[in-house]
């Protein structure tokens, strides 16, 4: 008997969960070997519609966060051929959300070098990227808690990200730019 009607299983599916595992072995940074089984899951599910995904999680009874992390792999899928061509910041914006798991599925299963560079690059510089000033920084020069303090410190971050910013000495001449605007 079937596990269920919608669950896919083609040579297409098997060359994307074959292409990915084998990239995925071949690089040593991604993923920790717990990581695999995840990445597996999100490779094959990946193109399901979302009430056959639930209806597929629910009989094989997967996790509410493995479900999460295969709808995560399908929406970045999606959005990965738009990112060419973005500023650093704006891939970090579009990417930030998205686990490790779902980003390292897409990394292996992706066959364009330009976009696979994307990835790896967020994952490796971009989403490390943080600003020197803090939050504790921003009080201390007597500006109150606020949401303005998410705006300046992103404001911050994009630029480092973009390259207007290279040394900790702009990043306060930015700061201060900013501040003069309030």
């Amino acid at each position: 008997a079937a596990i269920h009607p919608a669950l896919p299983w083609d040579d297409q599916t098997s060359n994307r969960l074959g292409r990915g595992l084998m990239s995925l072995s071949q690089d040593s940074k991604i993923p920790t070997p717990e990581e695999k089984l995840p990445i597996s899951w999100c490779l094959w599910l990946r193109d399901l519609p979302p009430e056959d995904l639930q209806a597929v999680g629910k009989r094989l009874r997967l996790s509410a966060k493995l479900l999460n992390w295969i709808e995560q792999t399908h929406r970045l899928w999606q959005l990965l051929p738009t990112l060419p061509g973005q500023k650093p910041s704006q891939i970090t914006m579009k990417l930030k959300g998205f686990h490790n798991i779902p980003i390292c599925a897409v990394f292996s299963a992706c066959e364009q070098p330009d976009l696979r560079q994307i990835l790896q690059t967020y994952q490796d510089e971009y989403r490390h990227v943080r600003p020197f000033t803090t939050g504790n920084d921003l009080r201390a020069l007597g500006l109150p808690p606020s949401p303005r303090y998410n705006e300046i410190l992103s404001t911050l971050k994009q630029a480092w990200l973009d390259g207007q910013v290279q040394s900790e000495e702009e990043e306060k001449d930015l700061l201060h730019r900013l501040l003069e605007q309030e």
